[in-house]
């Protein structure tokens, strides 16, 4: 308590492993939606891409009022209408199993096309070198 952040968010290229460019953040009072959604727009700014792929340990939840939430945002860091249609959401293969099983057919990497070897854990590899 008193802390003026509680935690660190991070936005990585999962294909890559890398964190994206200004895909670090502070989480002020944890893990919050708007925490997250700041970071993961933020670093797509000025980004040339056919296809956005999000993997979050909760993806079932943080996908819906997404586009609400983006439109909270300042209008340059929206993504085009159609690329925003076009969103893919996974849920981590070391999460998947925690959720139910309607979460993990709609949610897994496994029944993707192309990304079936993904296992969306770059975060908590790239985490784990800080401890």
């Amino acid at each position: 308590k008193g802390y003026k952040a509680t935690g660190i968010g991070g936005v990585f290229c999962t294909r890559h492993g890398l964190v994206r460019k200004n895909g670090l953040g502070n989480l002020q009072k944890g893990e919050r939606y708007a925490n997250m959604v700041f970071l993961a727009f933020y670093s797509l700014m000025f980004s040339v891409l056919t296809t956005i792929v999000f993997s979050y340990d909760i993806a079932c939840q943080w996908h819906q009022n997404l586009n609400a939430r983006m439109l909270r945002l300042p209008p340059e860091m929206w993504i085009a209408s159609d690329l925003f249609q076009a969103l893919l959401f996974f849920i981590p293969k070391l999460h998947i199993y925690a959720h139910g099983a309607k979460c993990q057919y709609k949610f897994s990497f496994n029944f993707q096309r192309w990304s079936v070897c993904t296992d969306g854990e770059d975060p908590k590899r790239f985490w784990s070198h800080t401890y």
